[in-house]
């Protein structure tokens, strides 16, 4: 008990004491702390092995002190500082990068994505290319600068067996004391191929509807981070596979297949409505032994909030086009009365 004292105490004071100065003047680099997070397992183990009460305290602090220092870099990655900080200024730019899409190679595609630092969404897309990033960059540049530049994204195509292999790089511009990253990307993903997904994020947003994609593996592996994602029932089999630090997971499942969870988590706040607890790591839907469609759910996560819930996908509407015999019925059923001015006529 008094250890947990000693650890929400120092955490409050360390979150308080950060946000109390960045609000006079902006931490720069701040939104890389997220990478101390592996600290808190360590410590958390070390602490469980001592038996003396005054060393398991200051274990305690010093993971909460970790603690507040990752939780705030993931609210710089949030805030928009759009005030003059010693002459310097806040511009941002967009771009937009297409892939084309290869009809002569397999419908199978790979798509690996590293970010450090962002907000990243994914959605289906109609259009003629593969992929479609549109990106927002952001940077702070000194007033005596001449000229604006930002690093590009670093895109690596290879083709291995006949499939594509898409490697983005979206961290090159995000390191400690830089002034300039990017802050946003949608990433449009054509609907034919059958995808499988790396997500490779620090202090990164990641929120993707892939309930109009074919999807076979999805691997997410992040720090301090805020990860939604919506699965659609398009393929036979999918394996998502999610490893996490301090981290907040939601994913939303087609309520007509079947899912199985298994995971091996730390500190977490699981919630699984709908699941049947098959044992102290495995859930079930009770339609998983006879769905034809299943998708397995692997989490290994630390101090995390993890949620998987169900929804009823509607499928699409088509427009009903009459046929000349419906044509016909409709005309029949008008009653057209000629006014004065038609009869004048």
């Amino acid at each position: 008990m008094k250890g947990t004292k000693f650890l929400f105490g120092f955490f409050f004071i360390t979150v308080g004491t950060l946000i109390f100065i960045d609000n006079f003047n902006h931490i720069y680099g701040a939104e890389e702390l997220w990478r101390l997070w592996p600290l808190i397992l360590i410590l958390l183990g070390v602490s469980s092995l001592i038996t003396l009460a005054y060393l398991k305290n200051i274990m305690m602090s010093i993971i909460g002190i970790i603690s507040a220092l990752t939780i705030f870099s993931s609210m710089q990655d949030e805030a928009v500082y759009v005030s003059d900080y010693h002459n310097e200024k806040v511009y941002s730019t967009s771009d937009t990068t297409y892939i084309a899409y290869d009809a002569g190679l397999q419908d199978t595609t790979f798509l690996s994505i590293g970010a450090g630092a962002m907000n990243i969404d994914f959605i289906g897309s109609d259009d003629t290319s593969l992929v479609m990033i549109e990106s927002e960059k952001q940077f702070f540049q000194k007033d005596d600068e001449d000229s604006l530049s930002i690093s590009e994204l670093e895109i690596e195509k290879t083709i291995k067996n006949g499939q594509m292999h898409l490697s983005v790089d979206m961290s090159g511009n995000i390191k400690m004391f830089s002034n300039k990253k990017l802050k946003h990307a949608l990433f449009h993903l054509h609907k034919k191929p059958i995808w499988n997904l790396n997500l490779e994020g620090g202090a990164s947003s990641f929120n993707a509807d892939l309930s109009s994609l074919k999807v076979s593996n999805i691997n997410v592996g992040v720090g301090a981070s805020d990860v939604s994602l919506k699965l659609g029932n398009l393929t036979d089999s999918m394996h998502v596979d999610i490893d996490g630090g301090v981290a907040k997971f939601h994913i939303d499942i087609p309520d007509d297949i079947g899912c199985r969870i298994s995971h091996e988590s730390a500190l977490t706040n699981h919630e699984f409505p709908g699941f049947i607890q098959k044992s102290d790591l495995n859930y079930e839907t009770p339609n998983y032994q006879s769905s034809k469609k299943k998708i397995t759910i692997y989490l290994e996560t630390g101090i995390s909030s993890i949620s998987v819930k169900t929804y009823k996908q509607i499928p699409p509407v088509s427009p009903v086009m009459p046929n000349e015999g419906m044509k016909d019925s409709m005309l029949q059923k008008l009653d057209i009365k000629p006014n004065k001015q038609s009869r004048k006529l």
